[in-house]
């Protein structure tokens, strides 16, 4: 009798859990999709290891004076534009929007190997020429992990 009884609460009990809904995902403050939603970014490369991030959570050229950035050969550097060059190892992406995001390990390495395989992009690099990117993957607060780039 106890053994029936056992059975019984046990099935009504995974009757109702089942029935139970999950939680719905997370919504930033706004309506906004959740961060870790991936999406699609456009914009510049650059060369994102002349970039520290301030208090603001917005990069910062990291060089203080014209001397550094003319020793780096690119007065745009001090102005946080990180031009891309062919030994540019900490690769990052200027925003259509505006901002600057630095790619996580794995996007720099798959940028090198799509700046190696798209001509377009070694004749632009070679002329000191900005290179058009887009990038997909998820932006968690100014660090673009990145899923592909082309």
């Amino acid at each position: 009798m106890r053994a029936g009884a056992c059975i019984l609460a046990l099935s009504m009990g995974m009757a109702m859990a089942q029935q139970a809904s999950p939680p719905a995902p997370k919504k930033a403050a706004g309506g906004a999709p959740a961060p870790t939603k991936t999406m699609v970014y456009r914009g510049l490369l650059i060369d994102a290891s002349c970039m520290a991030p301030t208090a603001s959570g917005q990069p910062a050229p990291t060089q203080g004076t014209a001397e550094a950035a003319a020793a780096q050969g690119s007065a745009n550097r001090l102005m946080g534009d990180c031009a891309l060059s062919s030994g540019s190892t900490q690769l990052g992406m200027k925003l259509d929007d505006g901002r600057t995001v630095q790619f996580d390990l794995v996007g720099s390495e798959r940028a090198q190997i799509a700046l190696k395989a798209n001509r377009r992009w070694r004749r632009n690099l070679a002329a000191r020429r900005p290179i058009r990117a887009t990038v997909v993957g998820v932006l968690k607060g100014d660090r673009l992990i990145v899923t592909l780039i082309h």
